[in-house]
């Protein structure tokens, strides 16, 4: 099984961001909820009302798709390997998360899971996959089993975050709240997932910790296959749904509280959302 690259690799811009990025929905590259039309309209209204007839992309917006073809899943893993490269990885590990026999046609990414790709306007600007535990196994089953085999021990219907990469810092964070959203429901809502793993750089440990309330769960070890560090960090997605409810789609106060969750989206958008990623997925 190949190794993902510690996910973290791509988030020191995040915190450097000046201006707030617009708020969009994932689907269909339309307007979210934080302003309003000339009219006085609600435009969240709007969008998801008019959502279908939205569907072309200006260069300023936003967009997270499903990677449901061998072309669009090339594009994410050419990018992986370039961002990697970029910052001293070796590549050939984070190519993909699974062994060639284990692959499906579907998805080459994650024989179980879903690889995102984001837009801004035509322009790939990240890529993130969801793996689900399987028999083929997690990606960080291969440095961290013990760690692992107890949470499957316990009952867990594990899932994990790998392949993270984002070019450039235009609305990082914005970017990488809407694609840990869409992972989210995909792993909680579609796959009934539990617990969610991902391998980080130790640099970046305090991010995930501070911003979207993940723990540690695993020692710093070397990642043989990019030749990166990396810890072992778990979230309870029960606590991640709590926390999506409460703030999901207040961005006015998420400098405030230092979280990624009131980036996410509202009630009625993570409905709409998880039809649609049900369907593509």
């Amino acid at each position: 099984m190949y190794q993902a690259a510690p996910l973290s690799a791509f988030l020191s811009a995040t915190c450097q961001e000046k201006h707030p990025p617009p708020a969009l929905d994932p689907q269909f590259n339309c307007p979210r909820h934080a302003a309003n039309d000339a009219d006085g309209q609600s435009l969240a209204a709007r969008s998801l009302l008019t959502a279908s007839l939205l569907r072309d992309v200006s260069p300023s917006r936003l967009s997270i798709r499903v990677a449901d073809t061998v072309g669009q899943r090339r594009e994410a893993s050419v990018l992986v390997s370039k961002m990697y490269g970029w910052r001293g990885y070796r590549t050939e590990g984070a190519e993909t998360t699974a062994r060639p026999e284990v692959r499906s046609a579907r998805n080459d990414a994650s024989p179980t899971g879903v690889t995102l790709i984001a837009f801004l306007g035509q322009r790939l600007v990240g890529t993130l996959t969801v793996g689900v535990d399987s028999p083929a196994g997690l990606a960080c089953s291969e440095l961290y089993p013990d760690e692992v085999a107890r949470l499957r021990a316990e009952g867990a219907r594990i899932c994990e975050f790998t392949r993270l990469a984002v070019d450039g810092a235009e609305h990082s964070t914005q970017l990488l709240a809407m694609m840990f959203h869409v992972a989210f429901i995909y792993a909680r809502q579609l796959r009934g997932g539990t617990d969610l793993l991902v391998e980080v750089n130790p640099r970046h440990a305090a991010f995930y910790r501070r911003m979207l309330d993940f723990s540690q769960l695993g020692p710093e070890r070397v990642c043989s296959r990019v030749n990166a560090p990396a810890v072992l960090l778990g979230l309870k997605l029960e606590h991640a749904e709590q926390q999506i409810a409460r703030f999901g789609g207040h961005d006015e106060i998420a400098r405030g509280v230092r979280s990624l969750y009131p980036l996410g989206f509202r009630p009625e958008e993570i409905a709409r959302i998880a039809s649609r990623l049900g369907a593509a997925a």
